[in-house]
């Protein structure tokens, strides 16, 4: 009984940790580019600077 508990524990805790790792990294990022891309896209100095990033290149 009590091996058959000690066994999963450790596949499980390797699972769960690599788990919130990567959750937490893809969810750091969508939340602080959302707030971002809608408040500076809807700011025209945002948009002149894309315009102009993308312009020099063809410029």
């Amino acid at each position: 009984s009590p091996e058959a508990k000690s066994l999963p524990p450790p596949p499980f805790i390797p699972d769960v940790h690599q788990t919130p790792t990567p959750i937490i990294s893809s969810y750091t990022t969508p939340p602080a580019t959302p707030p971002t891309a809608p408040r500076h896209s809807s700011s025209p100095e945002y948009q002149t600077h894309i315009i102009a990033r993308h312009t020099p290149s063809p410029s």
